[in-house]
C-alpha cells in the first residue's frame, strides 16, 4: 500500500481508487457524508 497526499478532486480520486481495489479496502474516517463514495463502496462490496 502506498501513501499519497491529494489536495484536488479528492472525492473523484477516492472513487477511482475504490474501483481499482482487487482484494481489500481500508477506510479511516471521522465522518462519512459523501453519498457518491458510499455508493461506490456498496457497489464494490457486492
Amino acid at each position: 500500500m502506498q501513501t499519497e497526499a491529494v489536495f484536488e478532486n479528492i472525492a473523484n480520486r477516492i472513487q477511482e481508487e475504490i474501483e481499482k481495489a482487487q482484494k481489500s479496502i481500508y477506510i479511516a474516517v471521522d465522518w462519512f457524508t459523501n453519498r457518491n463514495i458510499y455508493e461506490t463502496l456498496v457497489k464494490k462490496a457486492r
